[in-house]
């Protein structure tokens, strides 16, 4: 029945676990500032009451999920200052138009190793990435 969980500046290290699935009812997962590593787990996308997620400020590596676009409810994304790599799949534009136009502004993929071309969708929340390595995608 967990409906938010806050594990900010904690120190952790390690996976996020694919167990976060078995959280049906989460809508706010928030877990910023430590050294979480590894994928954003598939899993992610079987929470459909989650409105925000901010999972900046980690080490996480890999690429964003496709999953992730089935997440109609989600008004808030950020996932800047990791490692994420690769092409941002095109499933990130059946997000609800909300979540691009925040006031806050709080939508953010900067700082990772995002490859372009950019699903259009999110060219404005894109920001500096390195892109070195992008030949391999």
């Amino acid at each position: 029945n967990l409906e938010e969980l806050y594990l900010n500046d904690n120190y952790l290290i390690g996976p996020i676990s694919d167990n976060i699935a078995k959280l049906q009812q989460l809508n706010i997962l928030s877990i910023i500032g430590n050294e979480i590593s590894g994928n954003i787990p598939s899993e992610i996308g079987d929470l459909n009451n989650l409105k925000e997620i901010f999972l900046n400020d980690n080490q996480l590596n890999g690429t964003i999920p496709e999953e992730i676009g089935s997440l109609t409810n989600l008004t808030e994304l950020r996932l800047q200052n990791n490692q994420l790599e690769g092409i941002i799949p095109q499933t990130i534009c059946n997000l609800s138009e909300e979540i691009y136009y925040n006031v806050l502004g709080t939508t953010n993929f900067s700082n990772n190793k995002l490859c372009p071309p950019y699903p259009s969708c999110i060219e404005d929340f894109i920001g500096l990435q390195d892109t070195s390595e992008c030949n391999q995608y």
